[in-house]
């Protein structure tokens, strides 16, 4: 259950929902955004301002093929920087969490004097889908979890052969504390969740069920955003992100007005805004590889824009 919690934390940001236009058609105003933005195919932009170090910034994703290895100028950002900072401190062979963090998390998780059990609120039909897709829990103790914890922590699109470990974020993490870098994060695990399990029972319940019935499409939206991310193709992924994971055209249009909100703001630019102080903080004292969620970096509100806005000069770095 601890590797569980751990999982769930760093798999969140790339869900966002967004949509710019690919660099591929015309360019077309940003559905989700008041500008019009297109950008170079690259994940890795440089931070800097006369009298401090130059510091990185870096757009993740959270869960990889087994064997993927981390682009070589992302390795370099991290050779040249003192500090690796990420979204939570991430720990290479799994969260270590001490018994007053499991309690708290278990509150965001569970309802245990709930008289509704999960299967009452999902209906028999999807109950038994439930289970058949978490082929591994135990049906009494999944009674007893919220259904935004199902949602968000369980249901994942991606195959199996797909693996956090692998994950840009923590192979960043593993090569800093080899090197000995100092390693910060930019929020706790708690906070993680507060945020992220938020969400009104009856969309977390709707929500279930649309996974549930189209798990293909599922599978084979997210895929193709993560083969953009890997391609560098940095406007075909953020556009993709627009449907993938969510599957919006199965929802009703009360649900698509709500996920829209919820992750354009909640997920994206209300942790933006909760960051940035920290990264500014950072940077102005210490050279630092700042390391997200992709979607994190781009379009109105995003991280690129309010390091530009608060007078830094933030380039891309190209590939090489």
């Amino acid at each position: 259950m601890k590797k569980t919690l751990y999982y769930f934390v760093i798999f969140l940001t790339l869900i966002a929902v967004y949509q710019p236009v690919s660099s591929a058609k015309p360019i077309e105003k940003n559905s989700l955004t008041s500008k019009v933005i297109s950008y170079p195919n690259t994940f890795l932009w440089k931070i800097e301002k006369h009298g401090i170090p130059t510091s990185y910034l870096v757009g993740t994703i959270h869960k990889n093929l087994e064997g993927y290895q981390l682009p070589l100028y992302f390795s370099d950002a991290l050779s040249r920087t003192n500090t690796l900072m990420t979204e939570i401190k991430l720990e290479p062979n799994g969260q270590k969490l001490n018994k007053q963090e499991l309690s708290i998390i278990a509150n965001y998780i569970y309802e245990p004097d709930s008289n509704i059990t999960l299967s009452a609120k999902l209906g028999a039909d999807y109950f038994t889908k439930l289970e058949q897709y978490l082929t591994k829990t135990n049906p009494k103790w999944l009674q007893h979890v919220k259904p935004s914890a199902i949602y968000m922590l369980y249901l994942s699109s991606l195959p199996p052969e797909y693996s956090f470990h692998n994950g840009t974020d923590n192979l960043l993490a593993q090569k800093a504390l080899k090197m000995k870098k100092k390693y910060l994060s930019l929020e706790t695990i708690e906070d993680a969740f507060k945020i992220d399990l938020a969400i009104p029972e009856d969309k977390a319940i709707a929500a279930i069920k649309v996974f549930l019935d189209h798990q293909e499409d599922n599978q084979k939206q997210i895929i193709e955003a993560y083969n953009y991310y890997h391609q560098n193709q940095v406007n075909e992924l953020l556009a993709k992100l627009d449907v993938a994971k969510q599957n919006l055209q199965y929802y009703s249009e009360s649900d698509r007005i709500f996920w829209r909100h919820w992750y354009k703001n909640q997920i994206l630019l209300e942790r933006n805004k909760r960051w940035l102080p920290l990264i500014k903080q950072q940077i102005d004292q210490d050279s630092t590889l700042i390391a997200v969620g992709a979607a994190h970096l781009f379009g109105e509100g995003g991280l690129i824009e309010q390091l530009q806005e608060s007078g830094y000069k933030v380039t891309p770095v190209m590939p090489y």
